[in-house]
């Protein structure tokens, strides 16, 4: 289907959580690029134009919603879904939702939840629009 070698972007300043994504990327076939901040990540993203981008929701210096909104206001970034992560928190699912996420993806989480979302964000991102 097109995933397999796809570029995912993991946008995370705890290098243990980015490291843990992306062992679970690489496993599953993916290749994942880390950013350690949003300045970064922003760099990446227009450089790479992953396929999918993961933020963290709080960060410091830019944060996960500023990030959100940058990738959101550049033309070259703007179609790339991106997945917050956080607390699990509702109110805040919705807010992501309304910014611009695709999705949100509650810590802590494990392998087949995170890989679940990914395989359904990236298969309607190539569904043909009717």
């Amino acid at each position: 289907m097109g995933q397999c070698l796809a570029k995912i972007l993991i946008i995370e300043d705890e290098p243990s959580v980015a490291q843990v994504i992306s062992r679970f990327l690489q496993r599953a076939g993916f290749v994942p690029l880390v950013a350690a901040h949003g300045e970064e990540g922003l760099e990446l993203a227009c450089r790479e134009r992953p396929a999918l981008i993961f933020c963290d929701e709080r960060m410091p210096g830019l944060s996960g919603g500023d990030t959100l909104g940058r990738l959101k206001e550049n033309l070259l970034t703007a179609q790339i879904p991106v997945i917050m992560m956080g607390g699990s928190n509702v109110e805040g699912l919705c807010d992501w939702i309304r910014y611009g996420a695709a999705a949100f993806l509650p810590k802590p989480f494990n392998a087949p939840q995170l890989l679940g979302l990914v395989r359904d964000i990236l298969r309607e991102d190539q569904t043909p629009a009717r």
